[in-house]
Protein backbone atom coordinates (compact mmCIF):
# COMPACT_ATOMS: atom_id res chain seq x y z
CA UNK A 1 0.00 0.00 0.00
CA UNK A 2 2.96 2.36 0.82
CA UNK A 3 5.28 1.18 -2.22
CA UNK A 4 8.11 -0.14 0.02
CA UNK A 5 9.64 -3.45 -1.38
CA UNK A 6 9.82 -5.10 2.13
CA UNK A 7 8.94 -5.55 5.53
CA UNK A 8 11.97 -4.58 7.06
CA UNK A 9 12.27 -1.47 5.41
CA UNK A 10 8.64 -0.54 6.34
CA UNK A 11 9.85 -1.16 10.18
CA UNK A 12 12.59 1.26 9.95
CA UNK A 13 10.29 4.00 9.87
CA UNK A 14 8.35 6.22 12.72
CA UNK A 15 4.44 5.79 12.20
CA UNK A 16 4.53 9.46 11.48
CA UNK A 17 7.02 8.66 8.11
CA UNK A 18 3.98 7.40 6.36
CA UNK A 19 1.34 9.71 6.94
CA UNK A 20 1.60 13.13 4.52
CA UNK A 21 3.57 16.01 5.77
CA UNK A 22 0.41 18.27 5.94
CA UNK A 23 -1.51 15.85 8.44
CA UNK A 24 1.39 14.67 10.59
CA UNK A 25 0.83 17.90 13.54
CA UNK A 26 -2.86 16.18 13.81
CA UNK A 27 -1.35 12.37 14.41
CA UNK A 28 1.12 13.53 16.60
CA UNK A 29 -2.05 15.02 18.63
CA UNK A 30 -4.18 12.27 18.45
CA UNK A 31 -0.82 9.96 19.63
CA UNK A 32 -0.30 12.46 22.64
CA UNK A 33 -3.98 11.88 23.41
CA UNK A 34 -3.82 8.22 23.26
CA UNK A 35 -0.78 8.08 25.89
CA UNK A 36 -2.75 10.97 27.94
CA UNK A 37 -6.34 8.83 28.00
CA UNK A 38 -7.36 12.06 26.25
CA UNK A 39 -10.65 12.01 23.92
CA UNK A 40 -9.28 10.06 20.57
CA UNK A 41 -11.12 9.10 17.73
CA UNK A 42 -10.88 5.56 16.84
CA UNK A 43 -12.15 5.77 13.26
CA UNK A 44 -11.23 8.90 11.11
CA UNK A 45 -9.58 9.59 7.71
CA UNK A 46 -6.22 11.36 6.82
CA UNK A 47 -3.73 10.99 3.94
CA UNK A 48 -0.92 8.51 3.61
CA UNK A 49 2.68 9.37 2.26
CA UNK A 50 3.85 6.58 -0.22
CA UNK A 51 7.68 5.80 -0.63
CA UNK A 52 7.56 7.41 -3.66
CA UNK A 53 6.38 11.14 -2.38
CA UNK A 54 2.89 10.53 -3.68
CA UNK A 55 -0.41 10.62 -1.11
CA UNK A 56 -3.60 9.04 -0.55
CA UNK A 57 -6.74 8.68 1.30
CA UNK A 58 -6.68 6.48 3.47
CA UNK A 59 -9.16 5.36 6.46
CA UNK A 60 -7.42 4.99 10.22
CA UNK A 61 -9.45 2.51 12.36
CA UNK A 62 -7.97 2.64 16.14
CA UNK A 63 -8.28 0.16 18.77
CA UNK A 64 -6.62 0.14 22.31
CA UNK A 65 -6.44 -3.01 24.35
CA UNK A 66 -4.69 -5.26 27.24
CA UNK A 67 -1.49 -7.24 26.07
CA UNK A 68 0.27 -9.04 28.63
CA UNK A 69 -0.96 -6.51 31.02
CA UNK A 70 0.28 -3.91 28.97
CA UNK A 71 -1.82 -1.53 27.08
CA UNK A 72 -1.53 -1.98 23.53
CA UNK A 73 -2.65 -0.42 19.96
CA UNK A 74 -3.94 -1.97 16.97
CA UNK A 75 -4.24 0.57 14.16
CA UNK A 76 -5.42 -0.41 10.63
CA UNK A 77 -5.35 1.19 7.69
CA UNK A 78 -6.94 1.31 4.53
CA UNK A 79 -6.20 2.58 0.98
CA UNK A 80 -9.91 4.70 -0.14
CA UNK A 81 -8.01 5.65 -3.26
CA UNK A 82 -10.76 3.84 -5.54
CA UNK A 83 -13.74 4.49 -3.53
CA UNK A 84 -12.60 8.35 -3.68
CA UNK A 85 -12.63 7.69 -7.23
CA UNK A 86 -15.39 6.41 -7.61
CA UNK A 87 -17.08 9.22 -5.49
CA UNK A 88 -15.72 11.79 -7.79
CA UNK A 89 -16.83 10.19 -10.64
CA UNK A 90 -20.52 9.78 -9.58
CA UNK A 91 -20.54 13.69 -8.28
CA UNK A 92 -18.67 14.32 -11.64
CA UNK A 93 -21.79 12.42 -13.36
CA UNK A 94 -24.34 14.05 -10.98
CA UNK A 95 -22.91 17.46 -11.66
CA UNK A 96 -23.59 16.94 -15.19
CA UNK A 97 -26.90 15.57 -15.12
CA UNK A 98 -28.30 18.11 -12.98
CA UNK A 99 -26.85 21.12 -15.63
CA UNK A 100 -28.55 18.87 -17.99
CA UNK A 101 -31.74 18.51 -16.41
CA UNK A 102 -31.41 22.73 -15.79
CA UNK A 103 -30.79 23.34 -19.63
CA UNK A 104 -33.32 21.22 -20.73
CA UNK A 105 -35.97 22.83 -17.64
CA UNK A 106 -34.22 26.64 -18.88
CA UNK A 107 -35.49 25.60 -22.96
CA UNK A 108 -38.84 24.19 -21.79
CA UNK A 109 -39.62 27.89 -20.72
CA UNK A 110 -38.09 29.46 -23.58
CA UNK A 111 -40.30 27.64 -25.75
CA UNK A 112 -43.50 27.69 -24.09
CA UNK A 113 -42.41 32.00 -23.72
CA UNK A 114 -42.37 31.84 -27.70
CA UNK A 115 -45.78 30.13 -28.03
CA UNK A 116 -47.45 32.55 -25.53
CA UNK A 117 -46.19 35.30 -27.98
CA UNK A 118 -47.44 33.53 -30.86
CA UNK A 119 -50.82 33.90 -29.44
CA UNK A 120 -50.00 37.62 -28.23
CA UNK A 121 -49.90 38.06 -31.97
CA UNK A 122 -52.96 36.72 -33.28
CA UNK A 123 -54.87 38.01 -29.74
CA UNK A 124 -54.02 41.44 -31.76
CA UNK A 125 -55.68 40.39 -34.66
CA UNK A 126 -59.48 38.99 -33.10
CA UNK A 127 -62.05 41.26 -32.12
CA UNK A 128 -64.35 38.30 -30.91
CA UNK A 129 -64.46 38.86 -27.23
CA UNK A 130 -65.53 35.04 -27.01
CA UNK A 131 -62.45 33.68 -28.96
CA UNK A 132 -59.79 36.43 -27.44
CA UNK A 133 -60.81 35.38 -23.73
CA UNK A 134 -60.20 31.86 -24.80
CA UNK A 135 -57.12 32.30 -26.56
CA UNK A 136 -56.03 33.99 -23.21
CA UNK A 137 -57.28 31.14 -21.30
CA UNK A 138 -54.75 28.57 -23.50
CA UNK A 139 -51.83 31.25 -22.80
CA UNK A 140 -52.55 31.39 -19.31
CA UNK A 141 -52.49 27.51 -19.05
CA UNK A 142 -49.19 26.97 -21.08
CA UNK A 143 -47.45 30.47 -18.59
CA UNK A 144 -48.43 27.56 -15.81
CA UNK A 145 -46.38 25.32 -16.77
CA UNK A 146 -43.45 27.55 -18.04
CA UNK A 147 -43.44 28.93 -14.60
CA UNK A 148 -43.05 25.60 -13.01
CA UNK A 149 -39.71 24.88 -15.05
CA UNK A 150 -38.57 28.62 -14.58
CA UNK A 151 -38.97 28.11 -10.50
CA UNK A 152 -37.06 25.01 -11.53
CA UNK A 153 -34.14 25.79 -13.58
CA UNK A 154 -33.57 28.61 -10.75
CA UNK A 155 -33.72 26.13 -7.58
CA UNK A 156 -30.71 24.40 -6.27
CA UNK A 157 -33.48 21.45 -5.52
CA UNK A 158 -34.42 20.29 -9.37
CA UNK A 159 -37.12 18.27 -7.88
CA UNK A 160 -39.32 20.86 -5.74
CA UNK A 161 -40.32 24.48 -5.66
CA UNK A 162 -42.21 26.87 -2.93
CA UNK A 163 -45.97 26.29 -3.94
CA UNK A 164 -46.45 30.12 -2.24
CA UNK A 165 -43.91 31.32 -4.43
CA UNK A 166 -45.63 29.82 -7.57
CA UNK A 167 -49.05 30.56 -6.68
CA UNK A 168 -48.14 34.35 -5.96
CA UNK A 169 -45.73 34.41 -9.65
CA UNK A 170 -48.55 32.93 -11.19
CA UNK A 171 -51.33 35.20 -9.91
CA UNK A 172 -49.07 37.92 -10.68
CA UNK A 173 -48.51 37.01 -14.92
CA UNK A 174 -52.64 35.80 -15.44
CA UNK A 175 -53.07 37.33 -18.66
CA UNK A 176 -56.84 38.29 -17.43
CA UNK A 177 -56.31 40.48 -14.63
CA UNK A 178 -55.30 43.95 -16.06
CA UNK A 179 -58.38 43.31 -17.70
CA UNK A 180 -60.55 43.55 -14.85
CA UNK A 181 -60.55 45.33 -11.20
CA UNK A 182 -60.07 42.56 -9.58
CA UNK A 183 -58.67 41.84 -5.58
CA UNK A 184 -56.84 38.54 -4.99
CA UNK A 185 -56.45 37.88 -1.42
CA UNK A 186 -53.62 34.92 -0.64
CA UNK A 187 -52.93 33.34 2.40
CA UNK A 188 -50.33 30.34 1.86
CA UNK A 189 -47.81 28.46 3.78
CA UNK A 190 -44.73 27.98 2.52
CA UNK A 191 -45.15 24.38 1.14
CA UNK A 192 -42.28 22.49 -1.13
CA UNK A 193 -44.31 20.54 -3.64
CA UNK A 194 -42.83 18.75 -6.89
CA UNK A 195 -43.68 19.20 -10.54
CA UNK A 196 -46.18 16.70 -10.82
CA UNK A 197 -48.41 18.68 -8.43
CA UNK A 198 -47.12 21.98 -9.50
CA UNK A 199 -48.23 21.95 -12.61
CA UNK A 200 -51.84 20.21 -12.49
CA UNK A 201 -52.05 22.47 -9.37
CA UNK A 202 -51.02 25.80 -11.82
CA UNK A 203 -53.79 24.82 -14.14
CA UNK A 204 -56.69 24.33 -11.99
CA UNK A 205 -56.01 27.76 -10.54
CA UNK A 206 -56.02 29.04 -13.77
CA UNK A 207 -58.99 27.80 -14.81
CA UNK A 208 -60.74 28.80 -11.71
CA UNK A 209 -59.59 32.21 -12.04
CA UNK A 210 -60.34 32.71 -15.03
CA UNK A 211 -64.04 31.18 -14.65
CA UNK A 212 -64.18 33.92 -11.70
CA UNK A 213 -63.82 36.37 -13.88
CA UNK A 214 -65.77 35.58 -16.97
CA UNK A 215 -68.96 34.27 -14.45
CA UNK A 216 -69.14 35.28 -10.75
CA UNK A 217 -69.19 39.43 -12.12
CA UNK A 218 -71.61 40.06 -14.54
CA UNK A 219 -72.05 43.17 -16.30
CA UNK A 220 -72.70 46.18 -14.23
CA UNK A 221 -71.71 44.60 -10.96
CA UNK A 222 -71.83 47.20 -8.07
CA UNK A 223 -69.93 45.58 -5.17
CA UNK A 224 -66.55 44.94 -5.32
CA UNK A 225 -64.68 42.09 -6.95
CA UNK A 226 -62.75 40.02 -4.64
CA UNK A 227 -61.25 36.31 -4.62
CA UNK A 228 -59.12 34.77 -1.46
CA UNK A 229 -56.82 31.91 -1.49
CA UNK A 230 -56.27 29.95 0.34
CA UNK A 231 -52.64 26.62 0.89
CA UNK A 232 -52.07 25.26 4.40
CA UNK A 233 -50.93 21.57 5.16
CA UNK A 234 -52.67 19.65 7.17
CA UNK A 235 -52.42 16.49 8.93
CA UNK A 236 -51.04 13.29 6.89
CA UNK A 237 -48.66 14.99 4.64
CA UNK A 238 -52.38 16.88 3.06
CA UNK A 239 -52.48 20.02 1.56
CA UNK A 240 -55.88 21.58 1.93
CA UNK A 241 -56.69 24.65 -0.74
CA UNK A 242 -59.08 27.16 -0.02
CA UNK A 243 -60.81 28.85 -3.24
CA UNK A 244 -63.75 31.78 -2.93
CA UNK A 245 -65.37 34.16 -5.00
CA UNK A 246 -67.19 37.00 -3.61
CA UNK A 247 -69.77 37.16 -6.88
CA UNK A 248 -73.22 35.76 -7.91
CA UNK A 249 -72.51 32.30 -7.01
CA UNK A 250 -73.65 29.50 -8.44
CA UNK A 251 -77.45 28.68 -9.79
CA UNK A 252 -79.44 25.03 -8.69
CA UNK A 253 -80.77 25.52 -12.43
CA UNK A 254 -77.19 25.64 -14.02
CA UNK A 255 -75.18 22.84 -14.92
CA UNK A 256 -72.15 23.93 -13.47
CA UNK A 257 -69.83 21.09 -14.52
CA UNK A 258 -69.92 22.44 -18.49
CA UNK A 259 -71.12 26.39 -17.50
CA UNK A 260 -68.34 27.16 -15.13
CA UNK A 261 -65.59 24.36 -16.86
CA UNK A 262 -65.53 23.11 -13.28
CA UNK A 263 -65.44 19.43 -15.25
CA UNK A 264 -61.98 19.77 -15.71
CA UNK A 265 -60.72 21.19 -12.16
CA UNK A 266 -62.36 18.23 -10.56
CA UNK A 267 -61.34 15.88 -13.12
CA UNK A 268 -57.44 17.09 -12.31
CA UNK A 269 -58.27 17.32 -8.25
CA UNK A 270 -59.98 13.57 -8.45
CA UNK A 271 -58.07 11.81 -11.02
CA UNK A 272 -54.81 13.31 -11.69
CA UNK A 273 -53.91 14.34 -7.84
CA UNK A 274 -55.74 11.47 -6.49
CA UNK A 275 -57.81 14.28 -3.97
CA UNK A 276 -60.68 15.47 -2.78
CA UNK A 277 -62.90 18.24 -3.95
CA UNK A 278 -65.96 20.10 -2.34
CA UNK A 279 -68.25 22.79 -4.48
CA UNK A 280 -70.70 25.03 -2.67
CA UNK A 281 -72.28 28.10 -3.35
CA UNK A 282 -72.65 30.54 -0.27
CA UNK A 283 -72.30 34.26 -1.30
CA UNK A 284 -70.27 33.71 -3.52
CA UNK A 285 -68.52 30.56 -5.27
CA UNK A 286 -66.62 28.30 -2.78
CA UNK A 287 -64.37 25.45 -3.96
CA UNK A 288 -62.06 23.36 -1.13
CA UNK A 289 -59.38 20.74 -2.69
CA UNK A 290 -57.75 18.63 -0.45
CA UNK A 291 -54.31 16.88 -2.30
CA UNK A 292 -51.61 14.85 -1.06
CA UNK A 293 -47.63 16.11 -1.25
CA UNK A 294 -45.93 12.65 -1.48
CA UNK A 295 -47.89 11.60 -4.55
CA UNK A 296 -45.04 11.12 -7.05
CA UNK A 297 -43.39 9.07 -4.22
CA UNK A 298 -46.04 6.65 -3.65
CA UNK A 299 -46.24 6.18 -7.61
CA UNK A 300 -42.58 5.30 -7.61
CA UNK A 301 -42.68 2.70 -4.76
CA UNK A 302 -45.81 1.64 -6.89
CA UNK A 303 -44.07 0.71 -9.80
CA UNK A 304 -41.49 -0.73 -7.83
CA UNK A 305 -43.55 -3.12 -6.31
Amino acid sequence: MFGYNSEEEVLKLNVIDLIDYNEREKIKEFIKLRYTNGNLPDHYETRGLRRDGSSFVMEVTVSIFDYNGENATLVILRDLSERVKYENEIKKSLEIKSNLLGELFHRTKNNMQVICGLLDLQLVKIKDKDIKYKIKNIKNKIASMSLVHEMLYQNQDLSKINFREYIENLINRLDFQKDNNIRINLKLDNIEIIMDIAIPCGMVFVELISNSLKYAFPEGWSKSKEIQIEIKTIENNYILINYYDNGVGLSERVDFSETYGLNIVSSIIKHQLDGEIDIKSDNGFKCQMKIRNDLYFDRINNEKI
